[in-house]
């Protein structure tokens, strides 16, 4: 028996605006530093600022400092990532997690495998054009393992899952090419994380 996975994509692009003489400012010895925060804050504070949840080009608008300064916000920042151009680099923020991985005919555990829960995040700059910077990311968030009541309502969405045992995870994979202002937070994506709470992930690319 198989233990239930789920994984959720996202591809997102986005152009910065287009430079009439486009110019590299980018030197092989210049190096960046890629920020990465994760805000959580209550779903009412969004809906003042007129954010739809769930929608990515609205996240696109959210300002980062507003969301911080909510006083129930929760900030969780990551290590700082140090780029240079042409080169990829990796945050792994993920931890090991034990988990049964095949049962016996009466359900119980016989086979355990470890899987990691967290972030982990890959960047590679192509270029900077006139303080834009072309990037290049990869990020896969793991939440589990999932409560019951939720394996409950995956099983009852996907039938195919039904006769799983074990505990559920589910995967975020978001990847893609962005453009955008050295020293401007952008939003790469946003998901409701229960008892109407919000966590919104940003990041922002400075020169070092």
């Amino acid at each position: 028996m198989r233990v239930l996975f789920m994984t959720v994509c996202a591809t997102l692009l986005l152009a910065g605006l287009p430079c009439l003489y486009a110019e590299s400012t980018a030197s092989g010895d210049d190096t960046y530093v890629l920020h990465v925060e994760q805000v959580e804050c209550d779903v009412s504070h969004l809906q003042t600022m007129n954010v739809v949840t769930g929608r990515v080009p609205a996240f696109i608008m959210i300002a980062h400092d507003k969301m911080v300064a909510f006083q129930d916000s929760v900030v969780v920042k990551f290590p700082d990532l140090e780029l240079v151009p042409g080169q990829q680099r990796e945050i792994d923020q993920q931890k090991p997690v034990k988990y049964p991985s095949a049962f016996d005919a009466a359900g119980n555990p016989v086979e355990f495998s470890t899987r990691g829960i967290g972030m982990k995040i890959s960047a590679t700059i192509s270029e900077v054009t006139n303080s834009f910077v072309s990037l290049r990311y990869r990020f896969e968030d793991v939440i589990g393992p999932l409560s019951t009541n939720e394996v409950e309502k995956i099983k009852a969405a996907n039938p195919k899952h039904k006769d799983e045992k074990g505990p559920g995870f589910q995967t975020r994979n978001m990847n893609g090419d962005l453009k955008l202002s050295l020293g401007q937070w952008i939003v790469l994506s946003g998901r409701a994380i229960g008892d109407g709470r919000h966590m919104t992930s940003f990041l922002k690319v400075e020169k070092k």
